[in-house]
Order: structure tokens, then sequence, then C-alpha cells
């Protein structure tokens, strides 16, 4: 249960700070014994060999920029995944 509300307060961590990032504003915090563990676990884990693509400055500018885009609102909701592919002009 303790590990359950780790990840849960880390994923919290993560949002606050990609919204941070996104709107240009410090992120300051401070971590329990057991987040720090869990946060250093989650680093290890993210830095794992086949998830390197994810680290690459090309990819985490994507990441950045589609964070301003969700902050500003820029984004649309889809239903069905047919929805969004006929959005997309993929199908008919």
């Amino acid at each position: 249960m303790l590990q359950q509300r780790v990840i849960i307060q880390m994923k919290a961590l993560a949002r606050r700070a990609r919204l941070a990032s996104a709107s240009g504003q410090p992120l300051e915090c401070k971590l329990s014994p057991e987040e720090s563990a869990a946060l250093a676990e989650a680093i290890d884990e993210a830095l794992a060999e086949d998830q390197a693509w994810f680290w690459s400055e090309s990819w985490q500018a994507g990441e950045r920029a589609s964070e301003v885009d969700l902050v500003a609102g820029r984004y649309q909701d889809f239903d069905t995944m047919e929805d969004m592919l006929r959005d997309l002009g993929q199908t008919s």
C-alpha cells in the first residue's frame, strides 16, 4: 500500500514538474525518504537502455512543445479512434 501511495505521489510530482516547465516556472518541492527512493527508482527505470530514445534532446523538445500546447488548450478530444483518424484524413 505504501508503494502504491508513493507511486501516485511521484506521478503527481511529474505532472507538476511538466506544468512548471511548460509555464516557465521553477518547481520547488521537498520529498520524504520514501518519495526520494521512489524517484530514484523511477529515474533508473527511465534511463534503461530500451528507453534512451525518450531522453534524446529532439524527443524532449517535442515533449516540452506538447506540454505547452496542453497548458494553452491546443488539443482536441475524440470519442473514438475512427473520429480521430477521420480528422487526420486517414479514413473516409
